[in-house]
């Protein structure tokens, strides 16, 4: 069984590698769900980072339209008219981040922003027909849209119709007299691809961050997991019971009310792994944890000790008139018939019983000890009397 649970935990280390396995063109999660969290998180992550650089980015548009009534005092009515379009949408994007909508509208705001600089800057360029003047501010927006918080896929996009229209307008209108802005072409497609590759380089780095956080999370949450549950049946192991019933103390202190502790123990349960092997008697556990699960109530404790013992802590008990309903639906709902595969083709049948002691608080202990070994002793006068039924310590014995 050992060898088996080793097994296990090195598969459940595998599962979330391939789970964080990224598409090598889009950089997209393959797992959908992977991938949806992503982008739930995306907002979160980069409104810090998108906000001030907003702002920074209207700032140098009215640094860029100073600089063009100085250089070009011809086209002022032109550019300055430009750029304020520019100034009014990006400040219509930055409104939006402080709006429920960022989650939802963010990335296609950033994608119509990129387009919308690339577009004015390329009206700038053949407004004068010199493209040296506006050259460096398309090569910058290039490079801003893809670290602006945009996806690589949206900035791949809106970056190729930048360039594509540039190159296309530019041999539509620009006559031979103009023959520079032709020029910056090859310069302008050299770009395009440096900060293609730098963008996608980028976000494949935030992703693959995001992954490594995200599966260290799941280690800490799965290290937890094992510390606190028992790794055959998955229930609560002595250290988790140990904490529940310590919340059960304190509300008995606070409410004055009291709770029960019922240890259980499978009838001569050594007989199923001497007849059929430990891996049958797994099964049968396993199948006897789920049974206990299920009928217990949502604010109640099943918890595995080891072996074959169970036990159930049983909060907000009135009288022991409810322990004994509990038991007995407990211990018929173990004395279930349990049919398993023996080979691929036979079934075998198990018969079996359970002995409970129970022990209540604060009238049979006030430590996990003392109620412990209470209901323990309660459940081997059980086991003497002649098993399958429940016994409270210290009273009579009850038949199931």
């Amino acid at each position: 069984m050992h060898a088996q649970l080793i097994e296990n935990r090195e598969m459940s280390l595998e599962v979330p590698q391939q789970k964080y396995q990224l598409d090598p063109f889009t950089l997209s999660f393959q797992n959908t769900e992977v991938e949806q969290r992503y982008r739930q998180s995306e907002p979160i992550r980069l409104l810090p980072y998108i906000r001030p650089g907003l702002v920074i980015v209207i700032l140098v548009v009215g640094l860029f339209g100073l600089l063009d009534s100085l250089i070009l005092p011809e086209i002022q009515t032109t550019a300055w008219e430009i750029r304020l379009y520019l100034a009014i949408s990006i400040l219509a994007v930055l409104a939006l981040t402080y709006t429920a909508f960022a989650t939802h509208l963010l990335q296609i705001s950033l994608f119509i922003l990129m387009l919308l600089f690339g577009f004015s800057n390329i009206a700038l360029i053949l407004a004068v027909h010199n493209a040296e003047t506006y050259f460096v501010g398309l090569v910058l927006i290039l490079m801003y849209g893809y670290f602006s918080g945009l996806r690589f896929t949206y900035a791949l996009l809106a970056s190729s119709i930048v360039v594509a229209s540039y190159v296309l307008l530019s041999l539509t209108y620009i006559d031979s007299a103009h023959l520079n802005v032709l020029v910056q072409i090859p310069l302008l497609i050299a770009a395009f691809l440096i900060s293609g590759f730098a963008g996608y380089t980028a976000e494949r780095q935030r992703r693959l961050l995001f992954a490594q956080t995200r599966f260290m999370e799941e280690e800490r949450v799965a290290q937890e997991k094992l510390a606190m549950h028992d790794p055959l049946t998955e229930l609560p192991n002595r250290n988790l019971f140990q904490e529940k019933i310590e919340q059960s103390f304190a509300r008995v202190k606070r409410q004055h009310n009291q709770f029960a502790v019922m240890f259980m123990d499978l009838d001569n349960f050594k007989t199923v792994n001497d007849n059929y092997g430990h891996i049958i008697g797994d099964q049968v556990l396993i199948t006897i944890a789920n049974r206990l699960r299920k009928h217990v109530r949502t604010e109640d404790t099943v918890a595995r000790f080891g072996g074959d013992e169970f036990v159930v802590l049983s909060e907000n008990i009135t009288d022991k008139h409810n322990v004994q309903i509990a038991a007995n639906r407990m211990l018929a709902e173990i004395a279930q018939p349990i049919t398993l595969s023996l080979r691929e083709t036979d079934k075998i049948t198990i018969n079996i019983t359970a002995s409970i002691g129970i022990s209540l608080c604060p009238q049979d202990g006030t430590t996990l000890k003392d109620l412990v070994e209470n209901a323990d002793d309660a459940m081997y006068s059980v086991k003497r009397e002649g098993k399958g039924s429940f016994k409270f310590f210290n009273t009579t014995p009850k038949t199931a």
